[in-house]
């Protein structure tokens, strides 16, 4: 099976360097993924929203919702 990339979320993403150490291993594209990337925000709260600690929730809330 080939790998062809892998999102980070949650607070691990958040270490220093996580997806490019992960990016080495594994030799796929890795990056962070931000909440802000799976529903819209107002720019005013961007900033405050774009925590890739909050993706696990906010993907709940939205597979709740369907």
């Amino acid at each position: 099976t080939t790998i062809e990339g892998l999102l980070l979320t949650g607070a691990g993403a958040a270490l220093p360097d996580v997806a490019e150490l992960m990016n080495e291993s594994i030799d796929a594209p890795v990056r962070i993924l931000t909440p802000t990337e799976l529903a819209p925000c107002d720019e005013a709260l961007r900033g405050r929203a774009d925590d890739s600690a909050l993706v696990v929730s906010l993907g709940l809330a939205l597979h709740g919702m369907t």
